[in-house]
């Protein structure tokens, strides 16, 4: 992980969710039915991660869902602690909270894309989030209790995915070397939240999701996310929510259907002199994973600071994919994400076009 022959050599790996495969999460009538015959991802997931941290003393903590997977986990990572949580249970308890709210959501997000002539599905539900919050809000729990009990010290604690390296845009889907600056923004950190995550194109909307390296302070911030997220998305009065459909830092506005507006990728946050009218989003997209990522990790009253997240550049990103890949099987996979990228780009570009 780091290259440099720095003095961190103990990682706390935390991984949770599902270890199968997923039904795709464009569909908000799905909440994430598991599919218990295919564990490629996982395996892929396994691959990339113990050859990033190669070298180093590495912890791992797992979880699952109804013990799905549980022989792979207990095969492949040897946690020091692993649990597995109902998923039954927790759609009881959440059920109260979120079976009308994402009803109701979902049809009013169903007549304004109607009343654009569009039909979109690029929309996951408030319960497939919750799920996946309430099993990184666990985790971090299981953690925490560990770390108190046995007073292990960490460098850094890496909380993800089992899919990691597979599942998502490149850029977001591949955990980096941490250099030395990245080591010292984590340990001089203090009592202070710390988190270290990918950058995208999307940050006027929200953060990525995918990993996050962290300091303790981080992890016990990062623990109450899940009880944060349900009551601030159903709460007109919560802090998110007003910011969210009032006026939403670090964003520029733009028609919301229209997915190409290069106004949306112009990741405001990173500039100086913001002189454009901020976004205002419709009630029915606070539930937004990647923007409730973005108030709880930067925005929120005790992480409003520009201090609390670092971000690790693209090349970085690469560094790590070719450094930790065998990149030449993927090249197929790898041309058709290319082609993409670049058809997205030239539409975007047509929309720069068009407003000018």
């Amino acid at each position: 992980m780091y290259q440099e022959g720095a003095a961190m050599s103990r990682i706390l790996v935390l991984l949770s969710g599902y270890p199968c495969a997923r039904s795709p999460w464009g569909n908000s009538q799905d909440h994430g039915t598991p599919d218990t015959s295919s564990f490629d991802a996982f395996y892929a997931g396994a691959k990339y991660l113990k050859k990033l941290l190669t070298g180093y003393s590495v912890d791992y903590i797992c979880t699952t869902w109804d013990d799905v997977g549980e022989e792979h986990i207990r095969d492949t990572y040897e946690p020091l602690i692993y649990k597995s949580f109902s998923q039954e249970k927790f759609r009881a308890e959440i059920s109260e909270s979120l079976d009308s709210y994402e009803n109701e959501r979902m049809n009013r997000r169903t007549e304004y894309y109607r009343t654009q002539g569009q039909e979109n599905n690029l929309v996951s539900s408030s319960i497939r989030v919750a799920s996946q919050l309430q099993s990184r809000s666990d985790i971090a729990e299981l953690a925490l209790t560990f770390i108190e009990k046995t007073a292990v010290t960490y460098d850094v604690i890496l909380l993800t995915r089992y899919d990691i390296s597979t599942r998502g845009g490149f850029l977001v889907r591949h955990p980096t070397f941490l250099d030395r600056d990245d080591q010292l923004f984590l340990a001089t950190s203090g009592s202070d939240p710390k988190f270290i995550l990918p950058c995208f194109a999307q940050l006027n909307c929200g953060f990525p999701d995918m990993w996050f390296y962290m300091n303790l302070a981080g992890l016990k911030y990062y623990s109450s996310i899940a009880d944060r997220y349900v009551s601030d998305i159903t709460s007109i009065n919560s802090e998110y929510f007003r910011l969210m459909t009032e006026g939403w830092p670090f964003s520029r506005e733009f028609p919301l259907h229209s997915i190409y507006d290069f106004r949306q990728y112009s990741n405001e946050i990173f500039k100086k002199n913001r002189r454009f009218p901020l976004m205002k989003y419709p009630d029915w997209e606070v539930s937004n994973l990647h923007a409730y990522h973005k108030y709880y990790l930067r925005l929120k009253d005790d992480t409003n600071c520009e201090d609390s997240v670092r971000f690790k550049s693209r090349f970085d990103v690469f560094r790590s994919f070719f450094a930790n890949t065998n990149w030449n099987s993927e090249k197929g996979q790898l041309f058709v994400e290319l082609l993409s990228h670049l058809k997205f780009l030239f539409k975007i570009m047509l929309s720069r076009i068009a407003l000018r």
